[in-house]
């Protein structure tokens, strides 16, 4: 969006900081994520196929059931991490806050996709931009997963994801430069294992904007789309944050 004069990173870009990408309202707290088996004191699995683990370690994915928990978490902990930030990207200025923490903590160590969401989320607040949800739209993004999960290796897996942002993009006037809503598009993510743990590695939007494989049953598992969305975004240009 050039009307708001600072350092362009595509939506696009912003969403697929999935292991960590975003900010909009919800704070990542190491419970959400450990819901998924991925904070320090309650990630470890017990065993697989009968042989005992690491303390602490988490599954590989030939244990399908342990780690779409544990995929499930990081998108759960990506969501309330991404919303916790675009509802303040005034906290991405601190490298050391929790929101910022949280975050990061959700991507694999070094994770240049975290770096780049975080990246964008400063420069939009150094000028003033702010991200605020759609009237009865309290979180401004939602994101779970939307299938089954593909197995790479006992490191790596790929799995669908289903995206939802209901926001709107406000210069540093207070003027309103963007309305961005998606509605039930498709994506898809990959989550590695480093050193025992899972973290998330990237997270995409579909590029021709398709939706959901659940479109047809409702979207959200949690039952709280209401919109019967079939389609994918209604307006994406060019947009800093996620």
């Amino acid at each position: 969006m050039g009307a708001t004069g600072h350092d362009e990173v595509s939506h696009a870009t912003w969403r697929r900081t999935i292991a960590g990408t975003l900010g909009a309202m919800a704070l990542l707290a190491a419970g959400a994520c450990s819901s998924g088996g991925d904070d320090d004191e309650a990630t470890g699995d017990d065993e697989v196929a009968g042989v005992p683990l690491e303390p602490n370690a988490q599954a590989p994915a030939s244990d399908l059931e342990a780690v779409t928990g544990h995929v499930e978490g990081l998108l759960a902990g990506y969501e309330d991490a991404v919303n916790a930030i675009v509802l303040d990207q005034q906290v991405a200025l601190d490298e050391s806050s929790p929101e910022v923490e949280a975050y990061r903590d959700l991507f694999e160590p070094d994770s240049e996709v975290a770096a780049e969401a975080l990246h964008g989320w400063r420069a939009n607040a150094q000028v003033g931009v702010e991200y605020r949800p759609v009237e009865d739209e309290p979180h401004p993004i939602r994101s779970w997963l939307d299938g089954d999960i593909e197995v790479v290796s006992d490191d790596e897996v790929r799995f669908p994801t289903c995206d939802e942002h209901h926001m709107e993009a406000y210069d540093g006037e207070g003027e309103l430069v963007e309305e961005i809503l998606v509605e039930g598009q498709s994506g898809e993510g990959v989550a590695v294992r480093v050193d025992g743990r899972w973290y998330l590695r990237d997270l995409e939007l579909s590029a021709d904007g398709a939706p959901c494989a659940g479109a047809d049953d409702g979207g959200d598992p949690q039952g709280d789309d209401d919109s019967g969305d079939t389609g994918g975004t209604d307006e994406t240009d060019e947009t800093e944050g996620p």
